[in-house]
């Protein structure tokens, strides 16, 4: 909720920021001169026997960043154990990650993304990875060690450059297998056709020769077909067939097709197809690219086809191409005007930035990120460019046993927010079936790049029927977000337990505890701590979130240590090279035109579901229960924090259980006792509500002061971060908030000792990196997995042959593109859209008055008369009004619908409280709350003006505002002395207010009659992926 920022929080960070496009080139000859340079140690090195690879680390390999210490030393990145072996699925607490339902600290530290010096915005910049919910098979593939040691190894080869760009060129060949293999499959990607994409020539024909005409359906008969085709598109197929006999039999002369034909129709008319290729049978590469040829699986042996000579595969995986999928979205002149959100966006966003000097004062999408105006103002993305975003997961079909299953969905980022994340233009991209996860993803993924590579390099077709004209469009990706797993195995980087170990290349070093090779991000040097390579002194976060380098400087810098990868001579040389630079192999977006994505390291984004939502949260109880690992030289005894314990534990479950009634049906679901249901698939969408709405208030009293303020720093900085447009205030706000609640939550956890080094996780270090990210890339809420975690959730509930769930599972992917196709181009197609109910009055700027309401005018009360005639005599009209028509609703642009007093009073089966608001009053800049009473509407001086009813709440606790970073709104209800009539354009959402709990009122006495205000968390988000209330009747 809004507050005035006091000194203390105001952040000045930005004021450093460089101007839009003033930002200083990248110097990959300095850096390959480095490079070269240490290389040449290393093999020195290597051909006298050192391992390279031992608890001294590796020294003068290659030569990274400094960070400044805050002390005049500085942070080098030199002589550290880097173990690069992924999580092993374990919680601290000695328990396993992989619960039901579980996405624990082990998912989110999941192989996080190597180094690199970062900045955005004038503080961290940086790329970075989604988050997984998996926490089995977590190792990634490291190249065997199979290389002579004592082999030819002449002067190391200096990477060519590009003479015209003056970039650096990728070696084509590497002597390390698992990387010559990724080099095989991007040099086939550089030379990508759609004749060798795997698509039929008919379809590549369509490609090439969009249709210049809209789609119409002529023939009612399959229209009729199509229509329950989809209506029945969760029954079974014998429901379909049922049907159209039943028709059949009334209507003898309908020509209704039959499920196999209406299915040929859909796929033809929608013109998506699926390229099938093979696969091994245990799920362990595909065999495209490098692979094509051969007859059993390079991992596992097992054979390709059924039996020697037969060339039917064991098993086979979809591709579904994209290409069709965009010129569909053109193909209706409705459709294309929304594909043209993106231009119209970035013009007034680049007209604001002119009108202001170069600073945008919001964040409200992508187009207001500095990676995206940067490519925009380079001429890297143009009008009539199509930008993507695509989100790779893995996940569990089945709670009860193995069933890995990979997807991969595109996002159309030329739509506006309010569209491009629903079902219906969420596109299904690839599915890998499990039940084992993939030992080389990329050749699952290289069919989907091959097409789209294809797409770059020739341009595709489009035609416009809002323009009625044809036009070349380049695919341009601009984010690629995966799980941990996905996104290690995707783009080549070490994972989270190394001493680089920030998924966004930030110049952090990790810290281990003597003897372990586990790696923790820790600031503050521990007491006595003399470990070789990690006893580097405090790290200054607030000086060192100040600094700034530009993506252009990093990707370069990536590339020549990518570089140094592919050129390592022996196993030895590459995993010292790998342990200075973080990097592992190449990714395939390397294979793909330069200027047609942002590239490797900064497409990455940060994943702001999994961090606050699920790790966070799985920290804080393991160490608010006392379940994090102690080790033998610490004592629990001392462990003040640990409250959450027998008695205790069990009554604020009970209290988190009673705030059910109180929040709104709109809230979703509301978190459940956690004391009974932590352990068993908790979700993350209860975690966000129990900690970012109701935290403050639940742990007021019960959680130690300090330890509550501190928890009170980290809401108010996840709950500004959540939402879809922040202001530059806001932000620097939120970036204060989180590095206070960093520095102080090892000041008093961690206390500088070395037994408790992992208390500090790689999910508190990267809370440094959320408000900085908003500026380079735009709000979280719009790069997040989210649309991923919905996607996976519908698409496993469609599952009905549990007998195959991998074939059904892809089958529905399939049906659901080429739906999501024919619907863009025949929009009356669509169903279940909101529209407005009969009984309803429509006030324009989406409030909508909503039955229930009076069958004629009641008399008004005499304080509600008097409500009334203030606001007539504020807004200067004459007269007296003394009855009213009462209405019981009113649906809010948010997607919410308000309620009112006087229907839920009368419902006894009413379970949870909707008449609950937040609202402005013209001329004031503080939000204020209240209680519906009704809806009503008065036509005044010839104008139609929709009113509201209600009794606001008292200014909030000053001071316990103030102790609480503004995140605790504690009040009294206004009663009848609060009654007042506000015109409903006001409301801004629909809140919960609830009594404190029973333990704050016994440890704060003065809080006994209060309530508090919570707000929903990710409002925006869930709107965003389809959440909103339904009209109708009320049940």
């Amino acid at each position: 909720m809004s507050a005035p920022i006091p000194a203390r929080f105001r952040c000045t960070c930005w004021r450093a920021l460089p101007p839009l496009a003033s930002l200083p080139p990248p110097n990959p000859k300095r850096r390959r001169q480095e490079l070269e340079e240490t290389e040449r140690g290393s093999l020195l090195r290597s051909s006298m026997g050192d391992d390279s690879r031992n608890n001294q680390g590796v020294q003068g390999t290659v030569t990274r960043p400094q960070a400044n210490m805050g002390d005049g030393r500085s942070l080098n990145r030199d002589g550290i154990t880097d173990d690069t072996g992924d999580a092993d699925g374990q919680r601290d607490d000695g328990t396993s990650n992989s619960g039901p339902g579980g996405h624990l600290e082990g998912d989110i530290d999941e192989l996080e993304q190597g180094e690199g010096e970062r900045g955005a915005g004038g503080a961290l910049e940086g790329t970075g990875s989604t988050v997984g919910h998996r926490s089995e098979d977590r190792q990634q593939d490291e190249p065997e060690d199979d290389e002579d040691e004592e082999g030819n190894r002449g002067p190391p080869r200096g990477p060519p450059e590009d003479r015209d760009s003056g970039e650096l060129l990728l070696q084509e060949t590497s002597s390390i297998a698992d990387v010559e293999i990724t080099l095989k499959f991007i040099k086939l990607l550089r030379t990508a056709t759609l004749e060798k994409s795997g698509m039929e020539p008919e379809d590549i024909e369509l490609l090439r020769k969009p249709a210049d005409y809209p789609l119409e359906i002529d023939d009612t008969d399959l229209l009729l077909g199509i229509k329950i085709y989809k209506a029945c598109s969760l029954a079974s197929e014998a429901t379909y067939t049922s049907t159209r006999q039943a028709i059949l039999e009334r209507f003898p002369d309908c020509q209704m097709p039959s499920l196999d034909q209406v299915k040929r129709r859909v796929k033809n008319l929608s013109d998506v197809k699926p390229i099938v290729n093979h696969m091994c049978e245990k799920s362990c590469v595909a065999f495209t690219g490098p692979f094509e040829d051969l007859t059993e699986c390079p991992k596992c042996l097992s054979p390709r086809y059924t039996k020697p000579g037969s060339l039917e595969p064991r098993k086979t995986f979809s591709t579904i191409p994209i290409g069709p999928q965009i010129q569909a979205l053109y193909r209706d002149a409705a459709s294309a005007r929304k594909m043209k959100y993106r231009r119209q966006k970035t013009a007034e966003v680049i007209a604001k930035l002119q009108r202001t000097g170069g600073e945008l004062p919001e964040y409200d999408d992508f187009t207001s990120g500095r990676e995206y105006l940067n490519a925009v103002q380079s001429g890297l993305i143009k009008d009539n460019d199509t930008v993507l975003m695509y989100s790779l997961d893995g996940c569990q079909l089945y709670r009860s046993k193995t069933s890995d299953c990979w997807i991969f969905v595109w996002i159309f980022m030329d739509l506006d927010g309010d569209f491009r994340y629903k079902k219906v233009h969420v596109s299904p991209g690839i599915v890998i079936a499990g039940p084992d996860k993939p030992q080389n993803l990329d050749s699952f993924l290289f069919p989907t790049f091959y097409h789209v590579a294809a797409l770059q390099l020739e341009g595709l077709q489009i035609w416009d029927a809002d323009l009625n004209a044809t036009f070349i469009s380049n695919l341009f990706l601009l984010f690629g977000i995966a799980d941990g797993p996905g996104l290690a195995l995707h783009n080549g980087l070490v994972g989270h337990k190394g001493h680089h170990g920030c998924r966004l290349h930030c110049p952090i070093i990790s810290r281990h505890k003597p003897g372990e090779p586990v790696q923790y991000p820790v600031l503050l040097l521990p007491h006595g701590y003399t470990v070789e390579g990690c006893d580097h002194p405090d790290v200054d976060i607030r000086a060192l979130s100040a600094s700034y380098v530009s993506s252009a400087t990093i990707n370069s810098q990536y590339r020549v240590d990518l570089n140094a990868i592919i050129n390592s001579r022996t196993t030895t040389e590459y995993k010292g090279i790998r342990l200075k630079t973080g990097v592992v192999k190449p990714c395939l977006i390397e294979g793909l035109p330069r200027e047609r994505s942002l590239g490797v390291i900064t497409m990455n984004t940060l994943d702001f579901m999994h961090i606050p939502a699920l790790n966070i949260p799985d920290l804080l109880f393991s160490l608010f229960r006392g379940k994090i690992v102690c080790e033998k030289t610490d004592d629990k005894r001392t462990w003040d924090w640990a409250v959450l314990q027998g008695k205790t534990w069990k009554t604020h479950g009970a209290e988190v259980a009673a705030c059910t009634p109180y929040l709104p049906g709109s809230f979703d679901r509301p978190p459940r006792n956690p004391a009974e249901k932590i352990s068993s698939g908790y979700k993350a969408w209860e975690f966000l509500i129990y900690i970012y709405s109701l935290g403050p208030a639940l742990f007021y009293g019960v959680l130690p002061d300090k330890y509550w303020q501190n928890l009170c720093l980290l809401v108010q900085g996840i709950r500004i971060l959540l939402q879809r447009k922040i202001t530059r205030a806001q932000l620097c706000f939120a970036h204060t908030c989180l590095i206070e609640f960093m520095i102080q939550f090892e000041e008093l956890y961690y206390q500088r000792r070395a037994d408790r080094i992992h208390f500090v996780r790689q999910s508190i270090h990267i809370l440094a990196h959320g408000a900085p990210e908003t500026v380079r890339i735009g709000p979280a809420a719009n790069v997040t997995q989210w649309t991923m975690e919905r996607t996976i959730g519908n698409l496993g509930e469609e599952i009905r042959l549990h007998s195959n769930p991998y074939q059904n599972i892809t089958q529905r992917s399939i049906y659901r593109a080429q739906m999501n196709a024919l619907q863009a181009m025949i929009p009356s197609l669509q169903s279940g859209t909101t529209s407005t109910p009969q009984i309803a009055i429509d006030l324009d700027q989406g409030y909508v008055l909503l039955h229930a309401r009076d069958t004629c005018a009641r008399q008004l009360p005499p304080l509600e008369q008097a409500a009334l005639a203030a606001y007539l005599m504020q807004h200067d009209i004459d007269g007296t009004i003394n009855q009213v028509v009462r209405w019981a609703r009113l649906a809010l642009p948010n997607g919410q619908i308000a309620r009112s007093r006087w229907k839920e009073l009368q419902c006894h089966d009413i379970r949870r409280i909707a008449r609950q608001v937040k609202f402005y009053v013209a001329g004031q800049s503080e939000v204020q709350f209240g209680e519906v009473f009704y809806y009503f509407y008065l036509t005044l001086n010839g104008r139609k003006h929709g009113l509201c009813m209600l009794s606001v709440y008292s200014p909030p606790n000053a001071d316990l505002l103030k102790l609480s970073a503004y995140t605790l709104y504690s009040c009294r209800p206004g009663g009848d002395h609060g009654i007042r009539v506000i015109d409903v354009k006001n409301i801004d959402s629909v809140v919960a207010v609830l009594p404190h709990p029973a333990s704050s009122i016994h440890a704060h006495p003065e809080l006994e009659g209060c309530v508090y205000i919570a707000e929903k968390p990710g409002l925006d988000v869930a709107r965003m992926a389809g959440f909103e209330e339904d009209m109708g009747p009320v049940p």
